[in-house]
């Protein structure tokens, strides 16, 4: 801080002349580019979210608010929340299962599933699930849909036997 000579009664002393600083909007900014650049000014301390609104590692909101005042040399602590980026969840492989199970399975993965295709199969068994879109093992962001290919059995025979 700069400091300003004053006398009184004869005698010179310092006075530290403090200034009077405004924490800033940090949201939207890189946590570790802050953390550095307002290393001198205040504490910047923070934990992690799941955001789909934010990439990883961008502040996405803080504590105190934007524009309040501190005074320079006291170094107030900003809390923020920093996010981790979306959610990131892997496609549980269900083929063979039944429809109930898979649609639980997912749901318990925090995928959705969406309208249910039927093709006939000769593998797998009415009400089984054939394959998903997108396979098992894609990563979806959490919350998104897979869509269940579900047998319809076995085809039915046609008849080959001609008309007499």
């Amino acid at each position: 801080p700069i400091v300003s000579m004053h006398i009184f009664k004869n005698t010179s002393y310092a006075v530290p002349d403090f200034r009077s600083l405004n924490i800033p909007d940090l949201r939207g900014y890189s946590y570790a580019k802050c953390k550095h650049y307002y290393a001198d000014y205040f504490n910047l301390q923070g934990h992690y979210e799941y955001s789909t609104e934010a990439a990883d590692g961008i502040i996405i909101s803080q504590d105190p608010e934007p524009d309040k005042t501190y005074l320079e040399g006291s170094c107030p602590t900003v809390k923020c929340i920093i996010s981790k980026g979306p959610r990131m969840v892997t496609v549980p492989d269900t083929v063979g299962t039944d429809r109930e199970t898979a649609e639980a399975i997912f749901m318990g993965s925090g995928l959705e599933t969406m309208a249910v295709n039927y093709k006939y199969s000769e593998e797998y068994p009415k009400g089984t699930v054939i394959s998903t879109i997108p396979a098992p093992t894609r990563r979806l962001m959490y919350g998104d849909t897979v869509k269940l290919i579900i047998s319809k059995g076995k085809a039915p025979e046609e008849n080959l036997q001609g008309d007499d």
